[in-house]
């Protein structure tokens, strides 16, 4: 399961309620590699480096920490700027996946991997809890909707979205008072993949050779 980050309680805590404005990812390659491939998976080759990491840039800033902006936002003039961040992002987003697989090509990248955990608790968690639904990953970026269901699908089930949703909703009194948790959406409500394992797919990723090396 992919742990639901913890937002930060304090109702003023600033511009960027993540301490780390820039996340540095274990890139170390995968000393295991699964015995039905003939090597490792490779998240960051080499001739997807430089995308990769501008994508980084760009993703977190504009929508991993977007969308908390949104929520602990403290002024409306912050809000709005929030609001308008997270969703050009995900304007770039569907726009990137309406002509090719995955962020930075046709193979799945770090660049994937980070924005996945925000994409598939957007429209469960984020768009009504922290104020930025004005459009939805389902109902209005068809692409960014498609990549989501592929990603879960090659996944499989490693996070609850109903236990994300409970937490956000009775943990962060400031924002929910009352601690009332709303129904859903549910993943079936948004259609999610239900498959108990993940669906391996070798065409989808980019691999290290036998001796560990892109």
């Amino acid at each position: 399961m992919i742990p639901h980050p913890t937002p930060n309680p304090d109702p003023n805590p600033g511009p960027s309620p993540n301490p780390d404005p820039n996340p540095k990812p274990n890139r170390n390659p995968n000393p295991n590699p699964n015995p039905n491939l003939i090597s490792g998976v490779d998240l960051y080759p080499a001739h997807q480096r430089s995308e990769v990491d501008a994508t980084n840039a760009w993703v977190y800033e504009q929508i991993n920490n977007g969308v908390y902006r949104c929520g602990f936002a403290t002024k409306q003039a912050a809000y709005e700027r929030a609001e308008r961040d997270v969703h050009a992002g995900l304007t770039r987003v569907d726009e990137l996946l309406s002509t090719r697989r995955f962020l930075c090509g046709e193979t799945l990248s770090e660049a994937d991997v980070r924005l996945l955990p925000t994409g598939a608790r957007f429209d469960g968690c984020y768009a009504a809890f922290f104020r930025c639904g004005r459009r939805q990953i389902r109902s209005d970026y068809p692409h960014l909707a498609r990549w989501l269901c592929e990603m879960l699908e090659l996944t499989g089930p490693l996070f609850d979205l109903d236990d994300a949703r409970r937490s956000y909703y009775t943990n962060l009194f400031p924002l929910n008072p009352g601690g009332i948790v709303p129904a859903g959406p549910t993943p079936a409500d948004l259609g999610f993949p239900d498959a108990p394992v993940a669906q391996i797919d070798a065409s989808a990723f980019s691999y290290y050779d036998d001796r560990g090396e892109p």
